[in-house]
């Protein structure tokens, strides 16, 4: 597979899918813990659990995409757009030196 031929996924796009599977594993392992732990206090741990097991992915997905977006925007150069406060081609005024 040849990196340049790869389609990038916009923020929206990638904000989208996250919900969605979020969205998904909510509704799903809810469902599935209901059946296991009968019980309230069984329930509220296993809920618990639940959450800390989605927080570890997800911050390893997270990191991952703004590490490689990191990357893209480095390899591009500093030509590639007007970022800081000292650019010429800012159209902010207010963020433009003078």
């Amino acid at each position: 597979m040849v990196l340049e031929n790869r389609r990038s996924l916009t923020a929206a796009q990638i904000a989208g899918i996250y919900a969605v599977v979020s969205g998904l594993w909510v509704v799903l392992t809810d469902r599935i813990l209901e059946t296991l732990f009968p019980t309230i206090a069984a329930m509220a741990v296993a809920q618990t659990a639940k959450g800390l097991v989605f927080i570890l992915p997800s911050t390893a997905i997270i990191y991952a995409l703004v590490a490689r977006s990191r990357r893209e925007l480095e390899a591009r150069g500093p030509d590639s757009s007007a970022s800081g406060p000292d650019s010429s081609r800012c159209p902010n005024p207010v963020t433009r030196t003078l």
